[in-house]
């Protein structure tokens, strides 16, 4: 399992809320996860895709789900695409503090823009 951005035990405990044989959405490994800032989020090890581990029903009391992946499902399309050109992490997650993968956050960004203004170049109509 990749130890990056991992900084103590505590974050591995994020695998704890892990309870069966999942892959990651994007990069189908196995997922394993480590915490984010906001309560119940990890992210993958791998490639950095945030996942709600703990969820609660409307009543506010927690359930047993598997984890959900906690990007809006009209994006990850654009994750996959990402991740089988670069197979590099994305940075996504969110932190109160300095995002430990800012750079790789970035990175992608600056992707996606370039992405997205050569996308308008070749359909100008679309501006």
């Amino acid at each position: 399992m990749p130890k990056f951005g991992v900084y103590s035990d505590y974050d591995l405990r994020a695998n704890n809320e892990i309870k069966d044989n999942i892959r990651c959405v994007v990069c189908q490994e196995k997922l394993y996860c480590r915490w984010t800032d906001q309560h119940g989020e990890g992210v993958c090890l791998t490639c950095e895709t945030p996942y709600m581990l703990i969820q609660y029903d409307e009543n506010k009391k927690r359930i047993e789900a598997p984890p959900a992946i906690n990007i809006k499902e009209q994006y990850i399309p654009v994750l996959q695409e990402y991740w089988q050109k670069f197979k590099r992490p994305m940075g996504f997650g969110y932190y109160l503090g300095k995002n430990p993968s800012e750079k790789n956050l970035r990175t992608f960004a600056k992707w996606k823009g370039e992405k997205r203004e050569n996308q308008n170049h070749q359909n100008p109509a679309q501006e």
